[in-house]
């Protein structure tokens, strides 16, 4: 009898060791979202200067004739020269965006860009 009682104590004791590790479920979190967002291509005929205005203090984003790649080098701090392969439309177009971010969205767009810059532009 005791034969049995040990060999069910072992088998408890170690039963955890062999079923599949539990995680608890993990809350996937939102995706960035802005509160209002406008994108349109600049099509006129300026200077070529281009502007980008970001407030930390409020979320507001508005670019004035920028690219696409100005854009992913504002975005991720990487110099234009190192994004290859776009399309040459995707290089030349520019764009005005008046952009709002939610609060919980500047949180961790801000949090996105410190934590990925310095990966990207080695």
């Amino acid at each position: 009898m005791s034969n049995i009682r040990s060999f069910f104590v072992a088998f408890l004791a170690t039963s955890g060791t062999l079923l599949p590790a539990q995680t608890p479920t993990q809350i996937q979190p939102k995706p960035p979202a802005f509160d209002v967002a406008s994108v349109k291509q600049n099509k006129s005929v300026g200077d070529g200067r281009s502007h980008i205005w970001s407030s930390s203090d409020n979320g507001n984003f508005k670019t004035q004739n920028v690219s696409m790649k100005g854009l992913l080098e504002f975005a991720y701090g990487m110099p234009q020269a190192q994004i290859v392969g776009t399309l040459d439309k995707v290089s030349v177009a520019t764009f005005d965006i008046d952009a709002k971010l939610d609060e919980d969205s500047e949180t961790r767009f801000d949090f996105a860009r410190r934590t990925f810059s310095p990966h990207l532009s080695s």
